[in-house]
């Protein structure tokens, strides 16, 4: 870590040991267990493809890898349901899913048997697959492919909406992460909007949505957490700086806490009442950053629920962070106990 890192490193965790106590944070976290949390959004399957290099074809000019196994892991708001399982005991997951039994068989799998399950099913559609392939000996990614371009055909929207109606007021915390492939329908955010006590909202940018799927479609939000880049997009700004455009889209979506990660340079938290905390990373190690801002969306949308300290918010949505890019991709989530320990390592330094 370079020394001006490092020394705003030291200088955010020593406010971090001024302000709270280890057990004080430990209690935070233990805190979350009584929260009861609706997750809705996409279901994606992640598969990691490991290959072995078989070296050049002898007739064509191309690479030629051999597969040798495969991991499935569940992406999208499965991994979100997952991760917010860890700390709150009461977790109910909203998703769609398509008609491969094979996927329903993963999905059943890869989440959480505490979560509890409310699917509904689109026959025409085929759960959103993707596939990376990697170079086994060194875990480096070659390419990745998806197994769809359209989005959701049959989606059942009223029956989701009637569904939402009804129970939203019953949760302390909806979370909502849109991928962009079709769920979070423009009614669905009128209604999780007006009904929800808490809302929590993370719109993503990929490659098969890129300029189509924005933050701005949430009329009003509790707490919003995206990426600088989807920031820009959302707003059509790349030339503005960060505080000015997260005071714009606060005033856009009616949205007093917004949280911006920023990759290596950590990230940026707006709270209305007390202004910007910037908060440097803490780990250098990546093995993967898949899944990683999901993990951090997970927490931090927990945390502003409970009025937790502006500052303790992106510090643990932080550490958060440092753990999810040692992991690949959602292979498992960040386990409490694990945060627990990388907690009182760092304010023991």
């Amino acid at each position: 870590m370079a020394t001006k890192e490092k020394d705003q490193k030291d200088e955010f965790l020593l406010q971090i040991k001024q302000e709270h106590t280890p057990e004080e944070i430990k209690n935070k976290i233990e805190n979350l267990k009584g929260l009861k949390v609706l997750v809705i959004g996409d279901t994606i399957i992640d598969e990691y493809a490991f290959c072995e290099s078989v070296e050049r074809a002898k007739k064509e000019p191309i690479l030629v890898f051999e597969h040798d196994y495969s991991e499935y892991h569940g992406g999208g708001i499965l991994a979100i349901a997952n991760h917010v399982a860890e700390y709150a005991d009461n977790v109910v997951l909203l998703t769609l899913i398509g008609n491969d039994w094979r996927v329903r068989q993963i999905v059943d799998e890869t989440l959480n048997r505490k979560v509890k399950r409310k699917f509904f099913f689109d026959n025409k559609y085929p759960t959103l697959e993707k596939r990376r392939y990697l170079y086994s000996y060194r875990t480096h990614k070659m390419f990745e492919v998806y197994n769809k371009k359209n989005d959701l055909v049959d989606i059942p929207e009223e029956e989701i909406i009637e569904h939402l109606e009804n129970v939203l007021p019953d949760f302390d915390l909806v979370i909502v992460a849109d991928f962009g492939h079709g769920l979070i329908t423009e009614r669905i955010v009128d209604v999780l909007s007006r009904k929800s006590r808490h809302l929590a909202a993370n719109v993503q940018t990929n490659n098969g949505n890129l300029g189509f799927n924005l933050i701005t479609k949430f009329k009003r939000a509790d707490l919003i957490s995206i990426t600088l880049e989807e920031l820009q997009l959302a707003l059509q700004d790349n030339k503005s700086d960060l505080k000015t455009l997260i005071e714009k889209l606060s005033e856009k979506t009616n949205c007093g806490r917004i949280n911006i990660t920023l990759g290596k340079h950590g990230m940026l938290y707006f709270d209305k009442s007390s202004s910007f905390h910037m908060v440097p990373v803490f780990n250098e190690e990546v093995v993967d950053t898949t899944g990683a801002g999901d993990a951090v969306f997970s927490i931090v949308s927990m945390l502003s629920v409970k009025n937790s300290s502006p500052k303790l918010v992106p510090f643990l949505g932080n550490c958060v962070g440092a753990l999810a890019v040692k992991i690949l991709g959602n292979k498992r989530p960040v386990k409490k106990e694990e945060l627990i320990g990388f907690i009182d390592k760092l304010l023991s330094e």
